[in-house]
């Protein structure tokens, strides 16, 4: 029996983090813009985990200041493993666009309407990227 006042299980959070199912509750926004120890450990894990990588681009656009290079970095990775991965699909096309570079931002966008054409972001993303 595990000791009330111990640290959670790190290893069962990171792989439940770390793997697509749907219903699935992905990183907290906080545990994102702050800590990326659990990211990066799930990497480790498996270094070909999309989700993962997503969610490491992730961590990059919502810390201040913005680190735009390794934003797209993560998103260009996660997208050579999974390149339907949608959100990676939908991360990609917003750093891209967040950074000035609206006509790279087209090819990721039309990606997405062909992988989710139901994709809420698409119109938003396609009026940012004109």
């Amino acid at each position: 029996m595990r000791n009330a006042n111990a640290p959670p299980n790190r290893a069962r959070k990171i792989s439940n983090c770390s793997q697509a199912r749907p219903g699935r509750r992905q990183l907290g926004v906080e545990t994102l813009r702050g800590d990326r120890t659990l990211v990066q450990s799930a990497l480790r894990q498996n270094p070909n985990d999309a989700t993962a990588r997503n969610d490491l681009g992730l961590s990059f656009y919502l810390r201040s200041p913005r680190d735009s290079d390794r934003v797209i970095a993560a998103h260009r990775d996660a997208l050579k493993i999974d390149p339907r991965h949608g959100k990676s699909l939908r991360n990609h096309t917003q750093a891209l666009i967040d950074k000035g570079a609206k006509a790279a931002a087209d090819g990721p966008l039309k990606r997405l309407e062909e992988v989710n054409p139901d994709n809420q972001a698409i119109a938003p993303l396609g009026s940012q990227a004109q």
